[in-house]
């Protein structure tokens, strides 16, 4: 019969010796947290560079010049593509996370890492049959369905893991900066490759250069969705460096287990983080979750008609975007660190509301800007600065969480990965409308605005 493990390596055998158990328990946990959090990078970086490469740029533009209809149908559509992504994950998400939260072995966590590995291939798959052969109809839809369960799924499992291989505190925080980093340096590679593309297949938008771009982004994400499966599993009930394994014979002198008693220390710290707050709405899960609903609505309304806004209103062309993009992913490998450095002078919670104003402003200048220098340069911050506060608001949302909901909170905070609920249906109506830019824009910046003052209310709430 299963038994929850501490790690996946073989059980050690622990002596009745205190301070030799307690080397070798830490020892061991060591390499497991060191393993899946370097996997989980480079899983990352992979993963990103793929996805940057076939879908981020490229592919709005290549559905709506794809489509036999108006540009307002076509605009429509988008959106209505973008929404089936947003469904599935507010669906699917939520009973992923509940999933992982009851799972008690690692046999059946393992079980889980097949099953998103295995879902993982079959949306390729049928994403890439689509694209090749130029499917804007009913397969598309259902390959956006697969493509938006991977995208929930893959990041509720590597994130579960950040949170259980690292401690409460600066190395998690520190844990999900390094996965932040080496995200942002795979989608700077995957402009890069786009660039090279772009340059010997033709710098054009006509659909067939840009269902080229897209296949090779598609094929190189077969990689990483297998790398999933490598990564080795670490239940709830024994979470490195917060809770310890019991074994026979660690006692110590006075009868008591050591590591029984950190454990409640642990607890403890934890419970006092979490009522820090005079009621549960006002705790910092639930105040990161509006925001990120708030911000999902205003983001999710307008991403994905960006490069149309470029294309229709600039004529820029995909090398230019491109480049413009590449040099926002550029500067976003920085930008986690230089958060995690200022959120050191001033704060977690002063440095993700700061930061976070870029967003506002930007979409701003989108509307009621005439100059294509300055959306230029808003697009390049856009891409790069606000990201830098992901990991600190992961790091947050999984201090203050209980253990044994965090997975689900984690599924409920992951809509922010790509999948952007019913808000692109709207954002394609609105961008098809006169003056739709603006209006859309104004309408992403009310969003994210108010997501910023509801972020704000984490200033009475987290105190390092």
């Amino acid at each position: 019969m299963d038994q929850p493990l501490l790690l996946t390596h073989p059980r050690p055998i622990i002596t009745a010796t205190d301070s030799k158990s307690n080397k070798t328990t830490t020892s061991l946990a060591f390499r497991t947290t060191h393993f899946n959090v370097q996997l989980i990078c480079l899983f990352s970086l992979l993963f990103h560079c793929g996805w940057s490469i076939w879908e981020r740029n490229i592919f709005p533009v290549w559905l709506v010049n794809s489509l036999n209809t108006t540009d307002a149908q076509a605009k429509q559509t988008l959106g209505f593509i973008q929404t089936i992504q947003g469904i599935t994950a507010l669906i699917v998400g939520p009973m992923i996370g509940t999933l992982v939260d009851t799972i008690q072995t690692t046999n059946a966590f393992r079980w889980f890492q097949m099953a998103v590995v295995v879902e993982g291939l079959v949306a390729l798959t049928v994403v890439g049959y689509s694209i090749y052969n130029n499917h804007t109809n009913w397969v598309l839809f259902v390959a956006m369905s697969l493509w938006g369960t991977l995208l929930s799924g893959q990041g509720i499992l590597v994130e579960t893991l950040i949170a259980r291989s690292t401690t409460k505190g600066k190395e998690r925080t520190f844990g999900f900066t390094l996965k932040s980093t080496w995200w942002r340096c795979g989608n700077a590679i995957g402009q890069l490759i786009n660039v090279g593309v772009l340059y010997f297949v033709g710098n054009n938008w006509t659909p067939a250069v840009l269902r080229f771009v897209m296949l090779v982004g598609i094929a190189l994400l077969y990689i990483p969705v297998v790398l999933l499966g490598c990564l080795r599993p670490l239940v709830e009930h024994t979470e490195v460096g917060e809770t310890g394994g019991e074994d026979a014979g660690g006692k110590d002198a006075g009868g008591k287990d050591a590591a029984a008693e950190e454990t409640g220390a642990t607890e403890k710290a934890g419970n006092a983080l979490r009522r820090q707050s005079c009621c549960s709405c006002c705790r910092p899960p639930w105040i990161i979750f509006v925001a990120v609903l708030l911000r999902v609505i205003g983001k999710g309304s307008s991403m994905k008609f960006i490069p149309i806004y470029f294309e229709q209103v600039y004529n820029v062309s995909p090398m230019t975007l491109t480049l413009l993009a590449l040099a926002a992913q550029c500067c976003s490998i920085f930008s986690p660190f230089g958060c995690l450095y200022l959120s050191r002078i001033i704060g977690r919670a002063p440095t993700m509301v700061f930061v976070r104003c870029v967003e506002p402003v930007c979409f701003l200048i989108f509307a009621w800007s005439n100059n294509v220098y300055v959306c230029g340069c808003a697009f390049v911050c856009f891409l790069s600065i606000p990201v830098g506060t992901r990991s600190i608001e992961k790091a947050v949302l999984n201090d203050y969480a209980m253990k044994k909901r965090r997975a689900r909170w984690n599924a409920l905070e992951t809509i922010n990965r790509g999948t952007w609920s019913g808000s692109a249906t709207l954002g394609g109506y609105l961008a098809a409308l006169t003056n739709g830019w603006q209006l859309l824009f104004s309408f992403a910046a009310g969003s994210v605005g108010s997501a910023v003052l509801v972020l704000s209310l984490l200033l009475g709430v987290v105190r390092n």
